[in-house]
């Protein structure tokens, strides 16, 4: 069957109308602190007992340095950390969307998809950290990175003389004007 779309090739199902998504780099450079991102989906609208959108929603989160966000939940070097004000964020149901690096307005780039959100991601409470999975050749696979937070908490627990805080714990805002933060995995 032939196609009337110029350019459209068969053996590739390209064409030239569209611009294919340019994924993040593998080093992880182009995910700069203070920087912007949007992430999107059709997910939970409200959060307990929410109902699932039937329009594509999106929200711009602030991208922070994982040393920032480490007091707040275990970071390793394949996360990215990105926040907004509370419940601006993803939720249940948006696995699989993308989060976004917006470029500056005149940037001949496209934008930039930076993670793909994982899909066996359940938020419990709405002001726990998200956790979205970055597109990399190597990805740390979840018993690794377990290891890797059990590591962090024999280490603290060695240092520690009395009872040793669980990292991975998230301790709320002391107030709703207070920050959110988004653990994004690269």
């Amino acid at each position: 069957m032939q196609s009337s779309e110029p350019g459209y090739d068969p053996g590739h199902h390209a064409t030239n109308k569209f611009t294919p998504v340019k994924l993040p780099a593998a080093d992880g450079s182009d995910i700069k602190p203070g920087g912007w991102s949007t992430v999107m989906g059709w997910g939970e609208a409200t959060y307990p007992n929410g109902t699932f959108s039937y329009e594509l929603q999106g929200v711009n989160v602030e991208l922070w340095d994982n040393e920032e966000y480490a007091p707040f939940m275990a970071v390793v070097d394949s996360n990215a950390c990105a926040g907004g004000a509370p419940g601006k964020d993803s939720c249940t149901g948006d696995q699989g969307s993308p989060l976004i690096l917006e470029k500056t307005a005149g940037d001949a780039d496209a934008d930039d998809v930076l993670v793909e959100l994982m899909k066996d991601l359940v938020i419990k409470k709405p002001i726990l950290p998200d956790e979205k999975k970055k597109k990399k050749k190597k990805l740390a696979s979840k018993k690794q990175t377990k290891r890797k937070v059990d590591a962090v908490k024999k280490r603290a627990k060695k240092k520690q003389k009395g009872p040793v805080v669980d990292p991975s714990v998230y301790v709320p805002p002391a107030s709703a004007e207070d920050e959110v933060f988004t653990r994004v995995e690269m």
